[in-house]
């Protein structure tokens, strides 16, 4: 049987510069249950897209056949300044 617990709400700005509320578990202390900081997990409505997990997710990349289109055209830009006539203004 797992022991009683409560819902601590810590306050965190997102990058949108809005204010989320994370919801971390903890055991239960009865005196510090105020409504404010700590919770019942019954008392609270349950989250709606307060996860954090999607940011946790790894990134795309960019396929092989993407990523040498890329370069190839970053070395033809190189290539275009490296043989583009030297400025006459020194």
């Amino acid at each position: 049987m797992q022991p009683p617990r409560m819902v601590r709400l810590y306050p965190y700005l997102n990058s949108n510069a809005q204010v989320r509320h994370l919801r971390i578990s903890v055991p239960m202390v009865e005196p510090l249950l105020d409504g404010q900081k700590y919770f019942r997990p019954d008392a609270l409505p349950p989250p709606a897209g307060e996860e954090l997990r999607p940011l946790l997710r790894p990134r795309l990349t960019l396929t092989a056949d993407r990523r040498s289109a890329h370069q190839d055209a970053a070395l033809a830009q190189d290539d275009a300044i490296r043989a583009a006539p030297p400025s006459s203004l020194r």
